[in-house]
C-alpha cells in the first residue's frame, strides 16, 4: 500500500494519518477481519518513522503489562499523530453538527458519522440510543419535526426513516411547484414548501387549493375536508 503517511519522514501530517486509519478500517471490513487481529495487521504496515515510534511505544506498553489490542493501538496512534487540540476541535464540531437547510440528508449523515469518531463519550460507551437521538437533534427543522416524535432507538431505523421522509417531501415539493406553475426548487429545498396548515388558512383559490390537496395526498385531504 503506497501511502503518503508511510512515506512521511518526520513531519506529522494529521490528515494523512487519519486517511491511513480510515483505509485500514475499510480493508478490515472487506476482509471481515476479527478485531483481535487488527492491531497486528496495522503494526505490520507501519514503516520508517512510524515504525520507530511504535517500537518505542510497544516497549513502554510491555513494561505496563498492557496487551496490544486494536483499541490500545488506536489510542496510542491518536496520541502521537492527533494533537489533543485537534481532537478537541473535532469533538466540538461533532457536538454542534447540524444539517444545513439546503443539505441533503445523506451528506449530513456522512459528516455526522465521521465526526462521531472524535466523541469522548462514544469511545467509552456503545450507546446507540444516544447516538440516534444526537443525529436526529441535528436534522433540519422540517425533517426533525417528522422524525423526532417516532422516538427511534436504533440508528439504522432512524436513517431509513429520514431517507424515506426526505424523499416524500421532495416529491411533494415537485408536485406543488407544478400546481403553482412555477419552476421547481432544487429537491433539497423542500423546507420552503408552505405548510399544510398555511394552505388551509391562506388558500390561493378554492380550485387551486383542491388541486394542492390532491397533490399532497389523501391524508391531507381528510384533514382539510374534515
Amino acid at each position: 500500500m503506497d501511502d503518503p503517511f508511510l512515506q512521511a519522514q518526520s513531519a506529522i501530517d494529521v490528515q494523512a494519518a487519519e486517511d491511513w486509519i480510515n483505509r485500514l478500517e475499510k480493508i478490515f471490513k472487506v476482509l471481515d477481519c476479527l478485531t483481535k487481529w487488527r492491531a497486528q495487521m496495522a503494526i505490520y504496515k507501519v514503516e520508517k518513522d512510524a515504525d520507530d515510534w511504535w517500537k518505542n511505544t510497544e516497549l513502554i506498553l510491555n513494561v505496563w503489562n498492557m496487551k496490544v489490542t486494536w483499541e490500545v493501538f488506536l489510542e496510542q496512534f491518536y496520541e502521537k499523530y492527533f494533537p489533543r487540540s485537534i481532537r478537541d476541535k473535532k469533538e466540538t464540531e461533532f457536538l454542534t453538527v447540524n444539517q444545513k437547510d439546503s443539505e441533503p440528508f445523506d451528506e449530513y449523515l456522512v459528516k455526522f458519522i465521521c465526526l462521531s469518531y472524535y466523541s469522548s463519550y462514544m469511545c467509552y460507551w456503545d450507546d446507540e440510543k444516544w447516538m440516534t437521538e444526537k443525529m436526529i437533534r441535528g436534522l433540519r427543522q422540517s425533517l426533525r419535526e417528522m422524525i423526532a416524535p417516532k422516538q427511534f432507538e436504533y440508528f439504522n431505523n432512524a436513517v431509513k426513516a429520514c431517507r424515506i421522509t426526505e424523499n416524500n417531501l421532495n416529491h411533494h415539493l415537485i408536485g406543488y411547484s407544478r400546481v403553482l406553475d412555477v419552476p421547481p426548487l432544487i429537491p433539497t429545498q423542500f423546507h420552503l414548501i408552505p405548510s399544510v396548515f398555511y394552505i388551509i388558512h391562506h388558500p390561493p383559490s378554492s380550485a387551486l387549493a383542491g388541486v394542492v390537496i390532491s397533490e399532497l395526498g389523501g391524508a391531507v385531504s381528510e384533514i382539510i375536508r374534515g
